[in-house]
């Protein structure tokens, strides 16, 4: 089945993309200087994030950058009037750095698994 996407635009440019990705026979229809533009260089979508970083070292590497801004966080407060430094406050955030590394984990490993059964 041929496919036409109306528009070549942020949305249909990707949604193109995205089927021809995965074996569709796409048409992209764009109109004035853009379909003269993609007429002469073609189409090229570069994603603006890379998920290229091995689990072994995303893991780690959230979990330091996480914890450094939570203690950071601590120590200016310490010089804000009215706060303070409390090691409870410093525990809250470890376990929300644990959280969001962990989360970052299985988005990571749920990436590398599709990419996988391509």
């Amino acid at each position: 089945m041929r496919i036409l996407v109306y528009g070549a635009g942020v949305i249909g440019a990707n949604l193109a993309a995205d089927l021809v990705a995965s074996g569709r026979d796409v048409t992209l229809l764009a109109r004035g200087a853009w379909a003269d533009t993609l007429a002469q260089n073609g189409l090229t979508i570069r994603p603006v994030f890379s998920v290229d970083l091995p689990l072994r070292r995303a893991f780690p590497a959230a979990l330091g950058l996480g914890t450094a801004r939570g203690v950071l966080d601590e120590v200016q407060q310490a010089f804000v009037p009215g706060r303070s430094c409390e090691f409870r406050d410093m525990c809250i955030d470890a376990a929300g750095v644990l959280l969001g590394a962990a989360f970052l984990l299985l988005i990571l490993h749920l990436i590398q698994r599709k990419k996988l059964k391509r």
